[in-house]
């Protein structure tokens, strides 16, 4: 009977030092967040573009038609998160007509010459690092999924000081 009143007060205690003292969970806080509902891009700013095409809104979506060989960004313009800060990153990206082509979006945005992103070209997905405007890439290859033209993909990267999270790529179905 001791031996039950024993664990029965070890117990107690564990769940008194529990609600005393619990454990701190941080608060998640949106940097920025834009889904383009009010059917403008006001705060996204062009560092560069050397394509034909420019950036604008069509349908509530905000993007580019590539139809030639170029490079261009679009960045938020009042977003600014210190190198030492984790952050997560989600982007829907639609895939263009050729499933084959080039595709690219920067998660970490210094400069034209300084940034990380996700360079998918083909099936094959890359992290690429740019640094003084040598192109570096940190994978032989991340990882492969079957693109399909037409269609939108997910794609979430948590960032951390010492290290980048890719998640695993999920098509996305609008409804019918």
């Amino acid at each position: 009977m001791a031996m039950i009143s024993k664990s029965l007060v070890i117990t107690l205690l564990l769940l008194f030092i529990k609600f005393i003292f619990p454990l701190s969970v941080g608060a998640q806080t949106i940097l920025f967040q834009d889904n383009f509902n009010n059917g403008n891009a006001n705060g996204w700013g062009v560092p560069r573009n050397t394509c034909s095409s420019n950036w604008q809104m069509n349908s509530f979506t905000y993007g580019i038609v590539i139809s030639n060989s170029c490079v261009t960004e679009s960045i938020p313009t009042a977003l600014a998160i210190p190198a030492t800060s984790p952050y997560g990153f989600e982007v829907d990206m639609a895939m263009a007509s050729d499933a084959n082509m080039d595709r690219d979006f920067v998660f970490k945005y210094q400069s034209p010459s300084n940034w990380y992103g996700i360079h998918t070209i083909g099936n094959s997905v890359y992290v690429q690092k740019v640094v003084s405007g040598t192109e570096l890439f940190l994978t032989n290859r991340l990882s492969s999924f079957p693109f399909l033209a037409n269609q939108t993909y997910h794609f979430k990267i948590e960032v951390f000081p010492s290290q980048i999270k890719v998640y695993p790529i999920e098509q996305v179905c609008f409804g019918s």
